[in-house]
């Protein structure tokens, strides 16, 4: 019989006391509003970050290069499952980004005017 290692051990247990887990974290979370409310800041402070990052990283083909005036696009409309100033995690916020393109507000206007105008030739 091999022992297990702590990090195996732990896991089990949390596998084990899911429910009990959930209502400790809930609890802490109730008695100590104050360090929720600067980690949840905290933590969307980085996603904001990493936000800021990609649209340095990519600015528009246009050649804008100002954060404030690029925004992203979602590429394929029926994949989006929100909008990336609104994510919460930072896994979801990831997979979001690989599904858009940074692009400039005009160039923004000249896609969707574009998908309007395909819309309606297509009726």
């Amino acid at each position: 019989m091999s022992k297990l290692s702590y990090k195996e051990r732990s896991k089990s247990w949390r596998e084990k006391n899911r429910e009990y887990d959930l209502e400790r974290k809930k609890l802490w979370k109730k008695l100590n509003p104050d360090k929720c409310a600067i980690e949840k800041r905290i933590k969307k402070d980085k996603i904001l970050e990493i936000i800021l990052q990609d649209k340095l990283k990519n600015p528009c083909e246009c050649g804008e290069l100002n954060p404030e005036k690029l925004i992203h696009h979602h590429v394929n409309p029926n994949n989006k499952r929100f909008c990336v100033s609104k994510a919460r995690s930072f896994i979801t916020l990831e997979a979001e980004l690989l599904k858009c393109k940074v692009v400039c507000i005009d160039c923004h206007k000249k896609i969707h005017k574009e998908l309007r105008q395909k819309d309606i030739t297509m009726l």
